[in-house]
Protein backbone atom coordinates (compact mmCIF):
# COMPACT_ATOMS: atom_id res chain seq x y z
CA UNK A 1 0.00 0.00 0.00
CA UNK A 2 2.61 2.70 0.93
CA UNK A 3 4.08 1.54 -2.70
CA UNK A 4 1.06 3.13 -4.38
CA UNK A 5 1.63 6.46 -2.04
CA UNK A 6 5.05 6.75 -3.15
CA UNK A 7 4.16 6.72 -6.86
CA UNK A 8 1.37 9.56 -5.65
CA UNK A 9 3.55 11.81 -3.88
CA UNK A 10 6.10 11.17 -6.97
CA UNK A 11 4.13 12.33 -9.42
CA UNK A 12 2.18 15.13 -7.27
CA UNK A 13 5.53 16.38 -6.73
CA UNK A 14 6.69 16.40 -10.09
CA UNK A 15 3.97 17.54 -12.05
CA UNK A 16 5.23 20.50 -13.05
CA UNK A 17 8.12 18.97 -14.27
CA UNK A 18 6.08 17.38 -17.26
CA UNK A 19 4.46 20.89 -18.23
CA UNK A 20 7.37 22.79 -17.72
CA UNK A 21 9.10 19.84 -20.02
CA UNK A 22 6.28 20.70 -21.95
CA UNK A 23 7.07 24.01 -22.21
CA UNK A 24 10.48 23.84 -23.46
CA UNK A 25 9.53 21.66 -26.21
CA UNK A 26 6.99 23.96 -27.49
CA UNK A 27 9.97 26.68 -27.09
CA UNK A 28 12.04 23.96 -29.22
CA UNK A 29 14.77 24.02 -25.72
CA UNK A 30 16.97 20.84 -25.60
CA UNK A 31 16.80 19.44 -22.17
CA UNK A 32 20.45 17.73 -21.95
CA UNK A 33 20.33 14.29 -20.03
CA UNK A 34 22.83 15.52 -17.60
CA UNK A 35 20.57 18.68 -16.77
CA UNK A 36 17.90 16.62 -16.06
CA UNK A 37 19.79 14.45 -13.63
CA UNK A 38 21.11 17.68 -12.02
CA UNK A 39 17.34 18.95 -11.67
CA UNK A 40 16.62 14.53 -10.07
CA UNK A 41 19.47 14.65 -7.77
CA UNK A 42 17.67 18.56 -6.84
CA UNK A 43 14.82 16.76 -5.97
CA UNK A 44 16.08 14.09 -4.15
CA UNK A 45 17.99 16.24 -2.12
CA UNK A 46 15.65 18.47 -1.42
CA UNK A 47 13.33 15.70 -1.06
CA UNK A 48 15.11 13.85 1.44
CA UNK A 49 16.00 16.08 3.56
CA UNK A 50 12.67 17.58 3.72
CA UNK A 51 11.42 14.07 4.60
CA UNK A 52 14.28 13.84 7.01
CA UNK A 53 12.99 16.93 9.05
CA UNK A 54 9.43 15.73 9.04
CA UNK A 55 11.24 12.12 10.37
CA UNK A 56 12.46 14.59 13.47
CA UNK A 57 9.28 16.16 14.02
CA UNK A 58 7.40 12.87 14.42
CA UNK A 59 9.72 11.71 17.01
CA UNK A 60 8.14 14.30 19.48
CA UNK A 61 4.59 12.73 18.59
CA UNK A 62 2.54 9.72 19.16
CA UNK A 63 3.01 7.35 15.70
CA UNK A 64 -1.08 7.82 15.25
CA UNK A 65 -1.03 11.88 15.81
CA UNK A 66 2.02 12.07 13.85
CA UNK A 67 0.91 10.27 10.98
CA UNK A 68 -2.81 11.95 11.17
CA UNK A 69 -0.85 15.74 11.13
CA UNK A 70 1.33 14.46 8.21
CA UNK A 71 -1.65 13.52 6.18
CA UNK A 72 -3.37 16.46 7.14
CA UNK A 73 -0.83 18.72 6.14
CA UNK A 74 -0.82 17.40 2.79
CA UNK A 75 -4.60 17.42 2.82
CA UNK A 76 -4.18 21.09 3.16
CA UNK A 77 -1.01 21.88 0.83
CA UNK A 78 -3.36 20.43 -2.34
CA UNK A 79 -6.15 22.43 -1.11
CA UNK A 80 -4.44 25.89 -0.75
CA UNK A 81 -3.23 24.70 -4.46
CA UNK A 82 -6.62 24.31 -5.80
CA UNK A 83 -8.12 27.26 -4.37
CA UNK A 84 -5.17 29.48 -5.74
CA UNK A 85 -6.08 27.88 -9.11
CA UNK A 86 -9.87 28.10 -8.87
CA UNK A 87 -9.04 32.20 -7.79
CA UNK A 88 -6.64 32.60 -10.63
CA UNK A 89 -9.39 31.21 -12.79
CA UNK A 90 -11.91 33.30 -11.54
CA UNK A 91 -10.00 36.48 -11.84
CA UNK A 92 -8.48 35.27 -15.31
CA UNK A 93 -4.94 34.98 -14.56
CA UNK A 94 -2.05 32.42 -13.06
CA UNK A 95 -1.20 32.34 -9.77
CA UNK A 96 2.72 32.98 -9.70
CA UNK A 97 3.84 29.40 -8.66
CA UNK A 98 3.84 28.65 -12.20
CA UNK A 99 6.72 31.48 -13.52
CA UNK A 100 9.20 29.04 -14.42
CA UNK A 101 6.29 27.02 -17.20
CA UNK A 102 5.12 30.98 -18.28
CA UNK A 103 8.83 31.75 -19.28
CA UNK A 104 10.72 28.93 -20.11
CA UNK A 105 13.66 30.70 -22.19
CA UNK A 106 14.37 32.92 -18.92
CA UNK A 107 16.64 29.96 -18.05
CA UNK A 108 18.32 29.79 -21.16
CA UNK A 109 20.56 32.43 -20.97
CA UNK A 110 22.78 32.01 -24.01
CA UNK A 111 19.61 31.84 -26.04
CA UNK A 112 21.25 28.18 -27.77
CA UNK A 113 18.05 26.63 -27.41
CA UNK A 114 19.47 23.92 -24.93
CA UNK A 115 19.70 24.78 -20.95
CA UNK A 116 23.24 23.69 -19.84
CA UNK A 117 24.09 22.80 -16.73
CA UNK A 118 24.89 26.27 -15.14
CA UNK A 119 21.65 27.17 -16.44
CA UNK A 120 19.66 24.62 -14.72
CA UNK A 121 20.43 25.49 -11.36
CA UNK A 122 18.15 27.96 -10.78
CA UNK A 123 14.91 26.12 -12.33
CA UNK A 124 16.21 23.05 -10.28
CA UNK A 125 15.97 25.00 -6.96
CA UNK A 126 12.90 26.95 -7.77
CA UNK A 127 10.96 22.98 -8.70
CA UNK A 128 12.62 21.99 -5.33
CA UNK A 129 11.75 24.63 -3.15
CA UNK A 130 8.16 24.14 -4.54
CA UNK A 131 8.15 20.66 -2.73
CA UNK A 132 10.06 21.11 0.53
CA UNK A 133 6.14 21.25 2.99
CA UNK A 134 4.70 17.95 0.68
CA UNK A 135 8.42 16.28 1.74
CA UNK A 136 7.60 17.08 5.46
CA UNK A 137 4.08 16.26 5.09
CA UNK A 138 4.70 13.24 3.44
CA UNK A 139 7.16 11.99 6.14
CA UNK A 140 4.72 12.35 8.89
CA UNK A 141 2.34 9.97 7.36
CA UNK A 142 4.97 7.08 7.11
CA UNK A 143 6.32 6.94 3.63
CA UNK A 144 9.48 5.51 3.08
CA UNK A 145 12.25 8.32 3.40
CA UNK A 146 14.87 6.92 1.00
CA UNK A 147 12.69 5.02 -1.21
CA UNK A 148 9.89 8.54 -1.44
CA UNK A 149 13.14 10.39 -2.27
CA UNK A 150 14.34 8.09 -5.30
CA UNK A 151 10.99 7.48 -6.49
CA UNK A 152 10.46 11.42 -6.64
CA UNK A 153 14.03 11.89 -8.96
CA UNK A 154 13.46 8.95 -11.01
CA UNK A 155 9.44 10.81 -11.88
CA UNK A 156 11.32 14.23 -11.58
CA UNK A 157 13.58 12.78 -15.08
CA UNK A 158 10.97 10.80 -16.73
CA UNK A 159 8.43 13.47 -16.31
CA UNK A 160 10.60 16.20 -17.85
CA UNK A 161 11.80 14.23 -20.64
CA UNK A 162 7.95 12.65 -21.52
CA UNK A 163 6.78 16.55 -21.12
CA UNK A 164 9.69 17.89 -23.67
CA UNK A 165 8.66 15.42 -26.38
CA UNK A 166 4.83 15.96 -26.17
CA UNK A 167 6.27 19.78 -26.24
CA UNK A 168 7.70 19.06 -29.97
CA UNK A 169 5.59 16.48 -30.77
CA UNK A 170 1.88 17.22 -30.24
CA UNK A 171 1.66 20.09 -27.13
CA UNK A 172 -1.50 20.80 -25.26
CA UNK A 173 -2.52 23.96 -24.33
CA UNK A 174 -5.36 22.63 -22.54
CA UNK A 175 -2.98 20.13 -20.25
CA UNK A 176 -1.32 23.09 -19.34
CA UNK A 177 -4.06 24.95 -18.28
CA UNK A 178 -5.59 22.25 -15.65
CA UNK A 179 -2.11 21.31 -14.66
CA UNK A 180 -2.22 22.72 -11.20
CA UNK A 181 -5.57 21.54 -10.13
CA UNK A 182 -5.00 17.62 -11.87
CA UNK A 183 -1.65 17.69 -9.34
CA UNK A 184 -4.00 19.57 -6.31
CA UNK A 185 -6.52 16.86 -6.69
CA UNK A 186 -3.77 13.97 -6.67
CA UNK A 187 -2.24 15.39 -3.82
CA UNK A 188 -5.66 15.54 -1.99
CA UNK A 189 -6.32 11.65 -2.26
CA UNK A 190 -2.52 11.28 -1.23
CA UNK A 191 -3.26 12.76 1.84
CA UNK A 192 -6.62 11.15 2.16
CA UNK A 193 -5.43 7.93 1.46
CA UNK A 194 -2.60 8.55 4.15
CA UNK A 195 -5.35 9.34 6.65
CA UNK A 196 -7.46 6.67 6.23
CA UNK A 197 -4.78 3.62 5.75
Amino acid sequence: MQFFSIILFAVSSNLDNLIIGVSYGIKKIRIPFLSNFLIAVMAFAGTFLSMLCGERITQWLPVGLANAVGSVMIIVIGLIGLIKYLCSRKRGTQHNVQWPINEPEKYDKNSDKTLELKETVSLGIALTVNNIGLGVGASMSGLSVFGTAVMSSVFCMGLMLLGNYIGKRCASKRFEKYSEVISAVIIILLGTFELLA
